[in-house]
């Protein structure tokens, strides 16, 4: 071994080019491209999309938010927030890591995109929305970690995705045309594998906010199911779309959203006046005379105001009405 080799002028140029120009110690430079153009990649923290890219998606899925609040929130009749959170480039391997053990977990397809994305929905907040949609306040059930969901809440969940699928279509609609679909729900997340640990992905995560109650809801889209649309993934282009579907589009957007709104619908048998002094001293057995007879159409109020004229009648032992007609601006009633 040569200990005490002379430096050739080649390693001496080598050194003296590293020594800053002030003195100090030589200065650490990044990995640059060789020659032939290539250049050092970390595959296990791809970098797949570019900022641009990124931002764009975010704003796809803000606009899927504050669609899934709308829709959840007519859905449950009772106030539903979906805020974004926040999205990060990462591998579907760190993605699976983050999964709790209390969650439920959907592959999802989006035609014509190839390949599938995975969602997580947390375990307590979901079952809250099912304690709602079985008439009681949104208060998680309490039930094993480890059990299996039921055919029942199986399907109560559907009626929920169903207004995920729509909200996740309307958010794309404004750049592509994609028709999102749940394959596969399950409680076990290890079984859902939908691409290598290794795989670029991106992970859009919000939370979700029912009565006093919350949790998160991530969104993992492999890097392979952007990669046809990844050219289109520019502000430019989602402004230049509006951000939204065309004016047919925003049409049925809207209906969907209006035709879910609770409202109160009610059928008047008729009025009666009577004085404070009578209404204190009514007891059980009392009669009160109103002003309209047996035979006459009741008044159908729709959010408090007459819409419709209805007769009485009854549907398997429930009192019901029959709609006779629609009030006209000639009845004196609009």
């Amino acid at each position: 071994m040569e200990v005490d080799r002379a430096l050739s002028q080649e390693e001496i140029d080598a050194l003296l080019a590293a020594i800053p120009s002030g003195g100090g110690s030589p200065a650490v430079r990044e990995p640059e491209e060789n020659k032939d153009g290539v250049r050092r990649y970390d595959f296990r923290a791809p970098d797949r999309f570019s900022k641009e890219q990124v931002r764009t998606l975010q704003m796809i899925y803000n606009a899927f938010g504050r669609h899934f609040s709308g829709a959840l929130s007519a859905a449950l009749r009772y106030s539903v927030l979906v805020p974004f959170v926040h999205i990060e480039q990462s591998t579907f391997g760190d993605f699976n890591e983050t999964l709790p053990e209390s969650t439920i977990t959907m592959v999802v397809t989006m035609e014509p995109l190839p390949g599938r994305c995975l969602v997580q929905f947390d375990m307590n907040v979901l079952l809250a929305a099912l304690d709602r949609l079985m008439g009681g306040q949104g208060k998680p059930i309490k039930v094993a970690e480890d059990r299996e969901l039921s055919d029942i809440e199986l399907k109560l969940i559907s009626s929920l995705l169903r207004h995920f699928e729509r909200s996740m279509h309307d958010a794309w609609v404004g750049l592509l045309e994609v028709k999102p679909v749940v394959v596969e729900v399950s409680t076990r997340n290890q079984v859902l594998q939908i691409a290598l640990p290794t795989d670029a992905a991106v992970m859009v995560v919000f939370e979700i906010r029912l009565h006093d109650h919350s949790g998160m809801m991530s969104i993992c889209l492999p890097y392979e199911l952007l990669k046809p649309v990844a050219s289109k993934l520019t502000p430019q282009a989602w402004i230049t779309a509006g951000g939204f579907a065309s004016s047919g589009q925003t049409r049925e957007l809207v209906e969907y959203q209006v035709e879910r709104l609770p409202i109160d619908l009610t059928a008047q048998l008729g009025a009666a006046q009577v004085t404070l002094h009578e209404l204190v001293d009514l007891v059980v057995g009392d009669v009160v005379i109103l002003d309209s007879a047996a035979s006459d159409e009741l008044a159908l109020l729709v959010g408090g105001e007459q819409k419709y004229y209805a007769w009485p009648g009854v549907v398997k032992n429930r009192r019901a009405v029959k709609i006779a007609r629609v009030v006209q601006e000639e009845d004196g009633w609009l």
